[in-house]
């Protein structure tokens, strides 16, 4: 199996040659994990499949809180730690406050079959496409995008060396015939970096009649290379339309 990347020069001063950037497919999900279990094992239900790793969830959390290292499988190892520089030993004071954190060590045996069975494969870094790993708008809230509050797209390579953005992309999920391009000009730009693109809509956008609270959609970033080149897009992420103030 083919892992992408590309080759850039390397940012660090004073440092010559090149350093391989990888290119990331979208992240699976706990549903999506659940959908290709399931496939790969007909004699297992996706909720039986969900039950068990939200069981194992919990399982592996209660091990932790008892201070012990859990091994999953020949996978990961997972260890709770204590971290913390102490001006004394009085835990009352604030600047002596510990914090705890997990650390996780992907096991010898694992890593050996992945490595033999990966196959890195070089790319052009100009046929590298934007990625689009997660979307949240309103309140912050994962999977919502708000006609009236900030909306935020994370992702990697968001603003491409060879490639302008031209806007989004919106796609009603149960009927693909309905979309609309929302261009630049229709969108107020907060923030525009490789990793996150922060906008909110615009007055200039008028919602299209089936563009209503609730609607499920797909939304895509779209580039065009050069000025007279042919817009792409972006992998989808799916979003739920919301045009009211707070959860409304």
């Amino acid at each position: 199996m083919a892992i992408d990347f590309f080759l850039v020069k390397n940012p660090l001063a004073g440092k010559k040659g090149l350093i391989a950037q990888t290119v990331h497919g979208p992240t699976m999900t706990l549903a999506g994990m659940v959908e290709r279990m399931a496939a790969a094992n007909a004699g297992l239900s996706g909720p039986e499949i969900k039950g068990v790793l939200s069981l194992l969830e919990e399982t592996v959390m209660t091990a932790l809180l008892e201070g012990r290292s859990v091994e999953i499988g020949e996978m990961l190892k997972l260890t709770p730690v204590v971290t913390g520089v102490f001006a004394g030993d009085d835990l009352r004071k604030a600047e002596n406050k510990p914090e705890v954190r997990i650390t996780c060590r992907v096991l010898p045996e694992y890593l050996r079959r992945f490595q033999n069975r990966a196959r890195p494969e070089k790319r052009r870094a100009a046929d590298v496409k934007p990625l689009i790993v997660s979307l949240a708008g309103g309140e912050g809230e994962a999977g919502i995008l708000h006609a009236y509050y900030p909306n935020s797209l994370e992702g990697e390579r968001l603003k491409p060396r060879h490639g302008e953005l031209v806007g989004l992309q919106l796609v009603r999920k149960e009927r693909p015939s309905d979309w609309v391009s929302v261009g630049k000009g229709e969108l107020s730009v907060q923030r525009h970096t490789a990793y996150r693109f922060a906008f909110h809509f615009s007055s200039r956008f008028v919602p299209p009649g089936w563009l209503t609270p609730g609607a499920e959609l797909l939304v895509s970033l779209e580039y065009r290379r050069g000025k007279a080149g042919q817009p792409s897009l972006t992998n989808s992420l799916p979003a739920v339309w919301r045009d009211g103030g707070g959860k409304g």
